[in-house]
This record gives structure tokens, sequence and C-alpha cells, in this order.
């Protein structure tokens, strides 16, 4: 499986490349930028209908265990389907978001962002988070392209935390936030970032900071 192929430099060639060396075998690869090969069976992926939206959400406070919203109510679920469109990081991102605020106030300031979803929701993730957290975001979000190992984030870490614990809990605080995901390859844990996130880190960071005369 490729991923996110529209960061590759030359996405043609590269997938080009890969049918020389899959043969008869078969594989997948996600993009945000359309695949035109004819060799390239193309499925496009929609946002997710209100039933899939909230059994998503179901599961999702059920694996994160926010008990403030284990009993929520349907209409409340709807709620957050309507808002995000059924798109399922931004789910994830609201939910991250309800776990420290109302959900009422979180849904309401999201009504108002409109079309500016993402910005909004990111950059209030951005101000709650702890300034060892941030950093940390910052350092993945600009370096890693697919994912790092906790041997490289810890020697990096240990840089910008005082301590292991609380390079742990900076850790622990991006993945409550949606922030950071954690995946397991060859019996180690990984962590990388959402396309997205990385496209705040480095496009929309930078215009926050010049906005507050930072930059």
């Amino acid at each position: 499986m490729v991923d996110n192929l529209e960061t590759a430099e030359n996405a043609d060639a590269l997938v080009s490349h890969l049918q020389n060396l899959l043969g008869v075998s078969r594989a997948i690869v996600t993009s945000r930028k359309q695949v035109r090969h004819d060799f390239v069976q193309a499925h496009t992926l929609r946002e997710l209908t209100q039933e899939d939206s909230l059994f998503f959400l179901r599961k999702d406070l059920e694996q994160r265990r926010v008990e403030q919203l284990m009993h929520v109510s349907e209409e409340k679920l709807v709620a957050i389907h309507t808002v995000t469109g059924g798109a399922p990081l931004a789910l994830k991102l609201v939910v991250a978001q309800a776990r420290f605020l109302d959900l009422d106030v979180v849904l309401r300031r999201l009504r108002n962002a409109g079309s500016k979803l993402y910005s909004f929701i990111y950059r209030q993730s951005w101000e709650q988070l702890s300034l060892v957290a941030q950093k940390i975001l910052i350092y993945i979000g600009r370096t890693v392209i697919t994912t790092i190992g906790w041997e490289e984030l810890a020697t990096v870490g240990m840089e910008i935390a005082e301590s292991e614990e609380q390079l742990l809990a900076s850790i622990d605080e991006l993945v409550a936030y949606s922030l950071l995901e954690v995946s397991l390859a060859a019996n180690q844990v990984r962590y990388g970032t959402h396309q997205l996130t990385r496209q705040f880190v480095n496009s929309e960071l930078p215009e926050l900071w010049r906005e507050q005369g930072l930059l």
C-alpha cells in the first residue's frame, strides 16, 4: 500500500515504476489528486453518510473511552455529522475537542467557522497544547512524511522536553487531540500525522504567527 501519493515529487513516474515491480500483483494507492494511468482503477471516496458517521462516532468514543460523551444523544451525534459533513478526520477532531470543552460550545463555534472548518479546529486544538507538545508537533509535521519510530522521536524529544515523562505526556496530549496518529509496523510503534495536519503546521501556523506579530 502506498499512502499520500500526492506528497511524492514525481507521483506519475512512481506509479509507473510500481507497476513494473508488482507484475501480476496489485497495490492500493491513496492520493488526494487523480492518478491518470490506464492501468489504474480509480475509486473516489466520499464523505460518510449520516448512518456511517454515527457508527464511526460511537466506535471512536468507545475506543477513546470518552466518558462524558458515551451517553450523548443521537441528536448531538447527528449535529456533529452535519457540521463536519461526514469527513472522518473532522469527526475525530470534533470528538477530541469535546473531550475538553462542552460539546454544545464546540458545535456552536464550528457552525460559525463556516467553510474554514479545519483551520478553525486546528487553531483551537493548537492553542490548547502545551509548549512541549507544540514543538513535538512542529518537528513531526515539518520533517516526517510517513512515520517516525520511538527511538528517533525520543532522541529529538529529549532536546525539547525536560524528561521522558514530559515527552510521553506530550505525545499522549497530541494523540488525545487527534493530531498524532499511532500505528504498529513490524511490532514497533510508529508515529505520524495526517496530511491536513502537516499542511496546518507548514502553511497555517506561519500565517497564524504573522497575525500575532511573531514573524
